[in-house]
């Protein structure tokens, strides 16, 4: 060792304060001013977007309905003896609370989920402008 590491090495040993010495000796030294960067560049890692927001995500596909699918003309549904009340919505293109509704109107309680016969479904078909046939 030389002189100085034996001389930090006994102030290292010595006890309290000995740090405090040490850490003031090694910030006293001087730093190449060609190698020290007080403040590195941040590299962004995304191009922001041109309205300074948060990219927007793409637009939804419009959705389908049964109403979309049919031929121009053509409002024949087809229906078997018993249907649930959502799966006729879905058919005729409606949401399943207004064909509840409808259920409701012909005095039958019924929810989403329950079922219909083929003659309440014709008839809420006919009152929506299709006609139902039996499978």
């Amino acid at each position: 060792m030389d002189g100085q590491a034996r001389r930090l090495d006994r102030e290292i040993s010595s006890g309290v304060g000995a740090l405090e010495r040490c850490a003031l000796k090694l910030s006293t030294q001087v730093v190449n001013a060609d190698e020290f960067t007080p403040f590195p560049e941040k590299v962004p890692d995304t191009q922001p977007a041109s309205s300074g927001g948060p990219p927007q995500p793409p637009p939804k596909p419009p959705k389908l309905v049964a109403r979309d699918l049919l031929e121009p003309g053509d409002s024949r549904i087809f229906v078997s003896d018993y249907i649930e009340v959502k799966e006729l919505a879905g058919l005729l293109g409606l949401k399943p609370f207004k064909v509840v509704a409808d259920v409701l109107e012909l005095g039958i309680f019924k929810h989403a989920d329950g079922l219909i016969d083929f003659a309440t479904a014709a008839a809420i078909a006919g009152k929506r402008g299709f006609a139902a046939e039996k499978i």
